[in-house]
């Protein structure tokens, strides 16, 4: 009987290090085949295109990555629409991987997960060795790692604290909670956009921006990401002779007032 795919999955909130976390392991594999889930939140997969961009998992002449990514922003409402047709495709690969990692998204529960390893075509072929949660220790440090955190410790035993998750098939989420996406065919100086996207933070209850910056004069791609009024950047890759260095951003929060922050940034 062949053995088990080790599945690792990897949860925490909007900013707290998933995608750095999954980077560093694939770019330090010690030679083992890992296969990637990423849920991604919004319609701009940054989190996907990121990993890629470590070359670590390339594609093959056909096209195919070990990188998957699904496109629903809650993982634990795609359990059967997204994730199980993908895993059935991993499974097919299994000679080919060595582990698998999933990061859920920083608004997605992963108790709904961990019960479709369950389900007999999943259980017979992967089983989850670990569930990793990523912390943002800073903002812990700060104190502003939650804007009520007395609900925090009403959340603390989750046995008595069932969700819609486990009697519901069909859900809403909070729908304050919304993502932005703005891509715009221009440069920006970096450091003036980091000061413009801090301060719209401050504006606007903005929890994460993340995305791909075109720098006058630089032919790499530049990463900015930013969690609250923290921001850093790096650059990741050249821009590839087939793609336009566009400006792309995403941006997650609470009732996000799209019209200012696309006008701020059209007049930078």
């Amino acid at each position: 009987m062949a053995t088990k795919i080790p599945v690792t999955v990897i949860t925490g909130f909007l900013g707290s290090g998933k995608t750095s976390l999954i980077r560093h392991l694939l770019q330090n594999n010690q030679g083992r085949r890992i296969a990637v889930l990423v849920n991604k939140f919004g319609e701009l997969g940054i989190d996907g295109e990121l990993l890629k961009s470590c070359q670590i998992c390339p594609e093959d002449a056909e096209g195919d990555s070990n990188i998957f990514e699904l496109t629903n922003g809650c993982l634990c409402c795609t359990v059967q629409q997204e994730f199980y047709p993908t895993m059935q495709e991993l499974i097919k690969r299994r000679d080919s991987i060595d582990c698998i990692l999933i990061e859920t998204s920083g608004l997605a529960l992963p108790k709904p997960l961990m019960k479709a390893f369950r389900w007999q075509e999943i259980r017979n072929a992967a089983t989850v060795d670990a569930v990793i949660t990523v912390v943002d220790c800073a903002a812990v440090a700060a104190g502003t790692f939650a804007s009520d955190p007395e609900a925090i410790a009403v959340e603390d035993n989750l046995d008595s604290r069932p969700s819609h998750h486990d009697t519901e098939e069909d859900h809403n989420h909070d729908e304050e909670i919304t993502s932005a996406n703005l891509i715009l065919d221009r440069t920006f100086d970096p450091e003036k956009l980091q000061l413009l996207l801090q301060t719209l933070a401050q504006q606007q209850e903005i929890y994460w921006i993340k995305g791909f910056v075109a720098v006058p004069n630089k032919s790499m791609r530049l990463v900015m990401q930013g969690v609250g009024t923290r921001f850093d950047k790096f650059y990741d890759r050249s821009w590839k002779p087939e793609e336009s260095s566009q400006t792309r951003l995403v941006f997650i929060g609470r009732d996000l007032k799209f019209s200012e922050i696309e006008s701020q940034l059209v007049a930078l």
